[in-house]
């Protein structure tokens, strides 16, 4: 997996929760692993993210403005990563079959048939 895309995904927990030890806990990371990829991130977009207290951290603005923009590309990779699962379980997508009225009839009727039972998400 992209090393930045797994820190973005650190920082969007750590964000939602706003504690890195949850963070951690969630996503069965060690909390040194969650401060040192967002240390890291930090370093790298040369911004701070968090401002650390005794007793969790809070969102800077420029913490709270990536929380946003993080939160929904990584809602719209989960739903790209769900699509695809769907089409390859065949449970949505399309078939298009060019085929002769003869051929049809007489040889992939019950084939289409037997198809639509199987997979009935798919449109024809």
């Amino acid at each position: 997996m992209n090393t930045k895309l797994e820190q973005y995904r650190i920082f969007n927990e750590a964000a939602t929760t706003l504690s890195f030890s949850k963070a951690a806990h969630h996503l069965y990371i060690s909390q040194s692993a969650v401060s040192q990829a967002i240390n890291s991130l930090e370093k790298e977009l040369d911004v701070k993210l968090f401002i650390r207290l005794s007793k969790g951290v809070i969102l800077t603005p420029e913490g709270e403005m990536m929380h946003k923009n993080i939160a929904e590309a990584l809602t719209l990779i989960s739903s790209a990563e769900n699509k695809l699962t769907s089409f390859k379980e065949l449970k949505s997508g399309s078939l298009t079959i060019g085929a002769g009225d003869a051929l049809c009839e007489h040889y992939l009727l019950n084939y289409i048939v037997h198809f639509r039972k199987l997979y009935p998400n798919i449109s024809l």
